[in-house]
């Protein structure tokens, strides 16, 4: 009897504790006045979610450099330096592509949009969430694990653009330019 209980109790726990969309819980995500960023997981997933919570005027629609965009980028093999055709990105919608795609070539350059092929979702919304009431931007990129080739940890930094100003995470600090990248500093999530 006492061997069922057991069995029990402990199948309720692993049931519950593995829900899907269930936030990955790690110390390095950002939340502070600025950036609200989470991750999570759902089957076949992995979900970046980002809130520019100072960016209250919606300028996705516009053209560079009066829009808002964000790019979210990873260091594959976790090595803390760039690696041409290797580390990998995807960029925000924008009026000329639903999602950007990309391979790293150096630190500042990048291939085109549509690099690699992948199944990932990136959209932006502008709306008032429980972090800032004022509505603002807010991004989610749902990337098919199997474009992480197996692997079940990324390191990854999160840019941000708003007119005139960028923001990168996450450590805050502004870049020189959108697509000056470095992965000194990385998030780091496990599932």
């Amino acid at each position: 009897m006492k061997i069922s209980i057991y069995l029990f109790v402990l199948s309720c726990f692993l049931l519950t504790s593995c829900e899907k969309d269930e936030p990955l819980t790690d110390s390095s995500l950002v939340d502070n006045e600025t950036a609200f960023i989470r991750v999570f997981e759902s089957e076949d997933h992995i979900n970046i979610y980002v809130e520019s919570l100072q960016d209250t005027i919606d300028n996705r629609t516009e053209e560079y450099p009066l829009s808002d965009f964000c790019f979210v980028v990873f260091d594959i093999n976790g090595n803390a330096a760039i690696d041409e055709n290797i580390d990998f990105g995807f960029g925000s919608p924008t009026n000329d592509y639903d999602i950007c795609s990309f391979y790293f070539i150096d630190s500042t350059t990048l291939t085109a949009c549509a690099g690699f092929e992948s199944e990932a979702i990136f959209t932006g919304d502008f709306i008032a969430t429980e972090k800032n009431m004022t509505p603002h931007i807010t991004w989610t990129l749902s990337i098919p694990k199997k474009d992480f080739s197996g692997t079940r940890s990324l390191d990854f930094i999160v840019k941000t653009y708003e007119p005139g100003i960028y923001r990168s995470y996450p450590e805050e600090r502004t870049p020189i330019n959108a697509i000056q990248f470095d992965f000194e500093k990385t998030m780091t999530v496990e599932w």
